[in-house]
């Protein structure tokens, strides 16, 4: 094939090539009079001496010649010259035919048996070649005669000097139309070539074979079983020979786990959206819509997912985007109208922050962390207990790290508190050690708060007293619920944060839903792109657990490598757990590493020069449907469905509207809570007389009756009285000057820490 497309590859523009095998299968008795050849050496005759047909033509020769001479004598001798000289003549214009055909009469043909063998071994065809070159008409007729000369002379390379050739002949064109092929008559002079010889003639070329121009392609077509995708929700279609087979993915499968491995801007987005969509419009047996979460780090899928909300389910979106500056939504990890369980509120926390900063987790931390947590959340329910309005007084995860490291706003939130095993941790453990040894422990959990308060968009969120989602909810009524991470504008660690904690939170209201009958359990799709990006969310448990509860994750990934590196820092088997529990996985043009990682998951039907050369939009599939594999076939995608920008606008707008917290409004409530924090500080150095350093106060000053409550708390011994006091303590009428707002979050705490100031006050 080289020597042929190299003849047509560089044609002239407006030229074109033709070469055409026209094949008609030949007669079942086209190999009778060879298959003696077969077996028959081709010089037995010669061997064995038998008798030769040489000798008889040559006696036979010589008695004509003798013949002849006598003949030519009696007429010499009778001076009948006419006569002598017409045998003269004969002899000499018919002797070198006469010596031609007793040389062709007697030589035996010269074969290989094993040509012939083969030959007549195969299926065969009657088979013509036809060659054209078509060309302007103002070209010269010889340019093109030498042309179709030359792509004649290609098809030498098949001849064969101990067997057959290839010889090319004009075609008598007059009255015939070149643009339909004429019947092919089983002449005798028509060649007959078997299966493998018209394969030679016929191949594309190999791999390795270095032909300029010529477009190739690798990724081998596979239909799918037309009845196993012929219904739900159709994605694109598969075509091979000819054949095109509409896809759809079952609504079965829509509800279990999937997984997309493609680089960037190769399809993945068209297919996540075609899947949203489905879910948008899906239905279940009682006639209400299933919950649908969507998250993207990227904007974009997120903005076109909200364009597609159909006209009877936007009053059932919310759209959170993290990188909303006007109106934020707020989301407080230690909320107790959103978490009831207190120990479960603290776990999540702990979660979402250990899967982000594995590599830098002890357990001297965490303990720190865990307690400080309990004791937020303490003060919380406190606080809420007293008033129906204490959940815009609630505090943060962001006063963490005043609770570390301030012992006088620590002092005013422990009293508060009626675990006594939170209070005996801060009294028996943390109060005693010397500063250094607090900051040290302090540090560590400090550095990861941080990086929610270090984020204006991430405060922004977490820093509000009251949450403003409620992620229950949304699976309880089928909410559609779009979330932007917004990683190009907030940044990779504030969106993994954000991303993480709602993805967490969604999946704490799933497991809740265990103790519901399972007919009340309101399926949910979690659709992730990116997900890698999140390493905090706890993907394995979704996956492995909470299926039967309803939620199915649909996973999307640019490479697999990505989940090799969370798995070898957080020492999880994240990459294992997604592929042990999923029911459907499209592979797009992946790496090279990817793909040999791939290849044993598709099934063996494709390998990795398939995954590597597939196009654009175009991906292999493998499925389960009715609980079997089904096999490996090929997709080409349909475009993406067509989005409302205007529709996405103003599904965003409602949302910051309802979900969202006036900007000015959320920086006032994170001033307020610093200043109080502050305040108590100055309160505490006022009343003790030395530096409102923290430092200072604890290593040069201790408070003689801070000293007593400690002592007291620490022994155990006026536990009683102690709460009664706290129960009794009035509530304040008026703020101080660094609560100047009815609303601060931190009045009830500083009306409690009064008692303290007072002691320390005395003489």
């Amino acid at each position: 094939m080289l020597g042929i497309l190299g003849a047509i590859g560089d044609l002239p523009p407006g030229w074109r090539g033709l070469a055409q095998l026209i094949l008609r299968p030949a007669p079942d008795d086209w190999c009778q009079g060879y298959l003696r050849l077969a077996v028959e050496h081709p010089l037995a005759a010669e061997r064995t001496g038998g008798p030769s047909l040489t000798g008889v033509l040559l006696l036979a020769g010589l008695l004509v010649a003798g013949t002849l001479a006598f003949q030519g004598l009696q007429w010499y001798r009778g001076a009948d010259w006419l006569h002598l000289a017409l045998l003269i003549g004969s002899l000499v214009t018919g002797g070198p035919g006469v010596i031609w055909l007793g040389r062709r009469l007697t030589r035996r043909p010269i074969y290989d048996m094993g040509l012939v063998q083969e030959k007549v071994s195969r299926i065969a065809y009657l088979t013509l070649i036809r060659l054209a070159v078509f060309a302007p008409a103002a070209v010269p007729a010889g340019e093109v005669e030498a042309r179709l000369q030359r792509l004649a002379a290609a098809y030498r390379q098949f001849n064969l000097a101990s067997g057959n050739g290839l010889r090319s002949c004009r075609l008598t064109l007059r009255g015939r139309d070149l643009r339909w092929l004429g019947p092919l008559l089983p002449l005798r002079a028509t060649p007959i070539l078997n299966t493998r010889e018209l394969a030679g003639l016929w191949h594309l070329p190999q791999a390795q074979a270095d032909v300029p121009l010529l477009e190739r392609t690798s990724a081998r077509r596979r239909l799918p079983l037309p009845d196993r995708v012929q219904r739900g929700c159709r994605i694109g279609f598969s075509a091979h020979q000819g054949r095109t087979v509409p896809v759809a993915l079952p609504d079965e499968l829509l509800r279990r786990h999937l997984l997309l491995v493609a680089k960037t801007r190769r399809g993945k987005s068209s297919l996540l959206l075609q899947i949203a969509q489905d879910r948008m419009l899906a239905r279940l047996s009682n006639g209400r819509p299933p919950a649908l979460v969507l998250v993207d780090p990227h904007h974009d899928l997120a903005q076109a997912a909200l364009g597609l909300v159909p006209p009877d389910r936007r009053e059932d979106v919310v759209f959170l985007d993290v990188a909303e500056r006007n109106r934020p939504f707020g989301l407080n990890l230690l909320d107790t109208g959103l978490f009831a369980d207190r120990d479960k509120a603290v776990a999540n926390a702990l979660a979402i922050f250990r899967r982000q900063f594995d590599r830098f987790w002890g357990p001297r931390m965490e303990d720190a962390f865990r307690f400080a947590l309990l004791t937020l959340y303490e003060v919380n329910q406190a606080v809420c207990g007293l008033d129906p309005a204490g959940r815009d007084r609630q505090h943060t995860i962001l006063d963490v790290p005043a609770l570390l490291v301030n012992p006088a706003f620590r002092r005013g939130l422990l009293g508060l508190v009626t675990d006594p095993v939170i209070t005996a941790w801060w009294s028996g453990y943390f109060d005693p050690l010397d500063r250094r040894l607090q900051l040290e422990i302090a540090n560590p959990v400090q550095t990861k708060v941080q990086r929610f308060a270090g984020s204006r968009a991430a405060r922004s969120i977490v820093g509000q007293p009251c949450s403003t989602v409620d992620p229950a909810a949304w699976l309880r009524t089928g909410t559609i619920v779009i979330i932007n991470t917004a990683k190009g504008t907030v940044g990779e660690d504030t969106a993994a944060l954000i991303g993480a904690t709602l993805l967490n939170l969604i999946a704490l209201a799933i497991g809740e839903r265990a103790r519901l009958d399972p007919r009340q359990r309101h399926p949910v799709t979690l659709i992730v792109d990116e997900f890698h990006t999140m390493p905090g969310a706890d993907y394995e448990a979704i996956l492995a657990e909470l299926a039967k509860y309803g939620a199915n994750l649909v996973l999307a990934t640019q490479t697999l490598a990505t989940l090799d590196t969370h798995d070898g820092e957080q020492q999880r088997a994240l990459r294992a757990t997604v592929f042990a529990n999923l029911d459907g996985l499209f592979a797009f043009h992946t790496s090279a590493e990817d793909a040999r990682y791939l290849v044993p998951e598709l099934g063996g039907e494709v390998d990795e020069p398939d995954l590597i050369a597939l196009g654009e939009h175009q991906c292999y599939v493998k499925l389960s449907a009715s609980g079997e594999r089904l096999p490996t076939f090929s997709v080409r995608l349909d475009p993406p469905p067509a989005t409302d920008p205007a529709v996405a606008a103003r599904l965003a707008a409602v949302s910051a509207a309802r979900y969202g917290r006036d900007a000015m409004a959320v920086e006032r409530d994170l001033q307020l809570a610093l200043a109080e924090i502050e305040a108590s500080q100055r309160r505490a150095a006022e009343g003790s007389g030395v530096s409102a350093d923290p430092d200072t106060e604890v290593q040069t000053a201790v408070p003689t009756s801070a000293q007593k409550q400690r002592d007291r708390t620490h022994n155990r011994r006026t536990k009683s009285s102690d709460k009664q006091a706290r129960s009794s303590a009035p509530l304040p009428t008026q703020a101080t000057p660094a609560t100047q707002s009815k609303g601060s979050p931190r009045q009830l705490a500083l009306a409690e820490a009064e008692p303290d100031r007072e002691e320390v006050a005395e003489p």
